[in-house]
């Protein structure tokens, strides 16, 4: 120590403890942050909450905007599909009238060709009639062969009794069968 005025080391000394206190207290504090779980955890919540409020308020502004601009949107594609729309009705008109005209232009040939040549027509048409008459009676025969080698609803049911231990069930089944078309009574 040098000589002189002691009062200056004492009052220094003490300004260097209550720095050096104060730096230790904020370390203290600063510890004691870090290991409160429970308010570093209200801390995060905290700021996740402000966080997903401005994130909402950011996506309610967008949802407004394009609200505000959907009817006009909607309105340009009604528009655009009505344009479409018509243009296919007037392309389809003009089809049909070319499918008329050529349509007509056969009409006319075929009508000249019945006229210049009336007997082979007739003999085309009466083989056709015959035709139909002979495959409808053979369908309506083998139709009922078929019905006579169908299972009724009764036997279906004789067969599924020993079978079923659930015989309602079972039951059911065969009558809701016996009313489709396979299987008749």
């Amino acid at each position: 120590m040098m000589p002189g005025d002691g009062v200056g080391d004492v009052d220094r000394t003490r300004a260097e403890i209550d720095r050096r206190r104060t730096e230790l207290g904020e370390t203290v504090q600063a510890l004691a942050a870090k290991t409160d779980v429970r308010a570093r955890g209200r801390e995060k919540a905290e700021q996740t909450t402000n966080r997903l409020r401005e994130r909402s308020t950011q996506v309610t502004g967008t949802v407004r905007e394009k609200a505000a601009q959907l009817p006009e949107a909607a309105g340009q594609k009604v528009g655009q599909a009505q344009r479409r729309v018509g243009r296919i009705a007037a392309d389809a008109g003009q089809q049909a009238v070319r499918g008329a005209q050529v349509m007509g232009a056969s009409v006319n040939r075929a009508g000249g060709f019945v006229r210049h040549n009336p007997v082979p027509i007739a003999l085309g048409a009466v083989a056709v009639i015959v035709g139909v008459v002979t495959a409808r009676k053979r369908t309506d025969a083998a139709r009922g062969r078929r019905r006579s080698d169908r299972w009724n609803a009764d036997r279906l049911l004789r067969m599924a009794q020993p079978m079923a231990p659930w015989w309602s069930v079972a039951a059911r089944s065969v009558k809701r069968a016996s009313r489709s078309r396979l299987v008749r009574r």
